[in-house]
């Protein structure tokens, strides 16, 4: 076959001795390296491969543990607010209850007061009726004496006396109309 093969000038005639030795050492090269340093690489790439992975499963752990805090957070806030609203609302409803007490006590004490300056007016009406009436008694029995000038006797003066008090007993009582006789 070396015979067929024509040779440029200056080539080296062997080659393919070279080129046999190249393949031998390029092969034995590869055994080693696939013996040797394949295995550790490959398995230096499948840890880094299995780290990555696990970095990936622990940020997706960690967002889904971010989502459920973030939900937990949510669900407090919500909580947080309903409560809140709840006291406002209590502490409205206790100011409307107090304001409604106050309300009523005044209203009361209004009340009370109205009734007794009721009475005291009714009391000092009649204390006036009465001294009134005492003052027309004493008028009348002054003007009667000195009209009958002693003509009366003690029992007609009583007697006297006694319808005069009774008619106005009757004006003071709301019967103005009526006269005694």
């Amino acid at each position: 076959m070396l015979s067929y093969l024509v040779l440029a000038e200056g080539a080296n005639p062997n080659w393919l001795a070279e080129a046999i030795t190249t393949l031998v050492g390029f092969l034995i090269f590869l055994w080693v390296l696939k013996k040797y340093a394949w295995g550790p690489i490959t398995e230096l790439l499948d840890s880094r491969q299995r780290s990555i992975e696990e970095q990936f499963n622990k940020v997706d752990e960690l967002r889904e543990q971010a989502a459920k805090i973030e939900a937990q957070y949510e669900a407090k806030m919500k909580d947080i607010e309903a409560e809140a609203r709840e006291k406002i609302n209590e502490a409205l409803a206790d100011g409307q209850r107090v304001k409604d007490e106050i309300l009523a006590r005044a209203r009361q004490e209004a009340e009370e007061m109205r009734a007794k300056s009721e009475r005291a007016l009714t009391l000092e009406v009649a204390k006036a009726r009465i001294e009134l009436r005492d003052e027309i008694v004493q008028l009348t029995l002054a003007a009667t004496e000195h009209l009958l000038n002693e003509r009366l006797d003690p029992d007609a003066h009583r007697r006297l006396v006694g319808d005069f008090i009774a008619g106005m007993q009757k004006i003071d009582t709301g019967n103005p109309g009526q006269e005694t006789n």
